[in-house]
């Protein structure tokens, strides 16, 4: 059961629109990439593209930014930190050491797991840091997903609390 947030987060109804900066030429300007609905859904597009264009295998930063922007509640997240731990997750959802990652070989549950755990981190209003701690601290991707899964649950419950 999914549990809807009781807040100014509307969840599955809420609009996003991933922006994309190009690090390469600074002059060019910003552009969407693409536009959806839900709030996870577009947290977990915001994951796959930073993590798939925006991070090198050698854990250095790609050409591309990008940023998920929520026009009703004029807030922009993106994806910033440690780059070890980055590198890590981009392993677990695309393979090791892929340069140009194909999408057909992508982890979808992973990354479903991300958008999920990153949509409640801002319903907690907090940020993608403590899911880079979480990578760092994992040993390997079963262990990253377990510890994800405890954090969604431990963020519902606390939000139905909350709310009760």
């Amino acid at each position: 059961m999914d549990f809807v947030v009781k807040s100014k987060l509307r969840g599955d109804e809420e609009i996003w629109e991933l922006w994309v900066q190009d690090r390469f030429d600074w002059d060019t300007p910003r552009k969407v990439e693409i536009r959806g609905k839900d709030l996870k859904k577009g947290l977990c597009t915001l994951w796959q593209y930073h993590l798939r264009e925006s991070i090198t295998p050698e854990g250095h930063q790609g050409f591309s930014k990008f940023n998920l922007w929520l026009p009703s509640l004029r807030s922009s997240h993106e994806i910033s930190g440690e780059l070890s731990s980055q590198v890590k997750i981009r392993d677990w959802a695309f393979g090791f050491g892929e340069r140009l990652p194909d999408p057909s070989g992508e982890n979808h549950d992973l990354l479903e797991l991300l958008g999920k755990a990153h949509y409640c981190l801002i319903a907690s209003r907090q940020n993608e840091q403590e899911i880079l701690k979480i990578a760092e601290a994992s040993k390997d991707q079963f262990d990253f997903s377990r510890h994800l899964s405890k954090l969604i649950d431990f963020s519902l419950d606390k939000m139905q609390e909350k709310f009760s």
